[in-house]
């Protein structure tokens, strides 16, 4: 698995009747090109979110990647808006990702999930942002952890 990347929205000139969004998150690509981000956030529309979405990507002769997939945004009022979702990762960092609304999606491991509450009849328009990636803060060593063969041993023994 690569290394995970914290990802933060901006702000950005669209075409058509998408919306703009802001939110700071992290992207995990895994060996096998599936891309998970988790981001929080704020849109037009939507208001304040946690978004989960899935892509999987297609390496392009130009060096970037491009991924479809499926999102939901969790509003915070509780209501769920899902759709499917489009991604270009760009080598130098600035990436673009674009949502557009459905009834319901499935996820690769086969959750599915609909849109519910307000956002059944009273859609925002799609979602279209430019993101700017930087790497993700390496976290530090545990302090001193036993090994985990030593708690195997420790749990067979008491149990």
């Amino acid at each position: 698995m690569l290394p995970c990347a914290s990802a933060v929205c901006a702000k950005a000139p669209v075409a058509g009747p998408a919306s703009t969004f802001t939110g700071n998150g992290s992207v995990s690509i895994s060996d096998d090109g599936i891309a998970n981000l988790l981001m929080v956030g704020s849109a037009p529309g939507i208001g304040d979110y946690l978004c989960f979405a899935e892509f999987e990507l297609t390496p392009n002769a130009d060096g970037t990647l491009t991924g479809e997939g499926v999102a939901v945004f969790l509003a915070s009022h509780g209501d769920r808006l899902v759709g499917v979702a489009s991604c270009t990762l760009d080598a130098g960092t600035l990436d673009h990702i674009a949502f557009s609304w459905r009834d319901s999606v499935e996820f690769l491991d086969g959750w599915q999930v609909s849109t519910s509450g307000r956002f059944i009849d009273n859609r925002p328009p799609g979602a279209e942002s430019a993101m700017t990636q930087k790497p993700a803060p390496t976290p530090p060593p545990p302090p001193n952890s036993p090994h985990p063969v030593i708690i195997a041993i420790i749990a067979i023994l008491i149990g």
